[in-house]
């Protein structure tokens, strides 16, 4: 059975508190090297999780730059098909397109 580090530390206290009778000062500086060891488990694990944020986040926002760039060229694509510039706006692009498709079904 593997031990969380808080049911170690525990375990290990309980150790300490009724050692084999050890010196007193002893069994305190053993018990800061185990918290100071905890503490650093912590703070490792911490910095694990927040690099693994960081990666997933970046991974995100390149994901999302891409999806952008792709958006973007197929835009630009469809407008210059259609025989628009680039700087010319979608919503022009779109109502252009609407009315080239209901005016031969006589609809507008």
């Amino acid at each position: 059975m593997k031990l969380t580090p808080q049911q170690f530390l525990r375990v290990k206290f309980e150790i300490i508190k009724h050692g084999n009778g050890t010196d007193l000062k002893l069994r305190y500086e053993e018990l800061y090297e185990l918290l100071q060891g905890y503490v650093d488990h912590c703070e490792k694990e911490a910095v694990k999780k927040q690099d693994a944020l960081l990666g997933r986040l970046l991974r995100e926002n390149e994901d999302l730059k891409d999806t952008n760039s792709r958006r973007s060229e197929w835009l630009r694509k469809a407008k210059s098909d259609a025989g628009f510039a680039d700087s010319v706006s979608f919503d022009e692009v779109w109502k252009a397109a609407l009315e080239a498709y209901l005016k031969p079904k006589k609809i507008l």
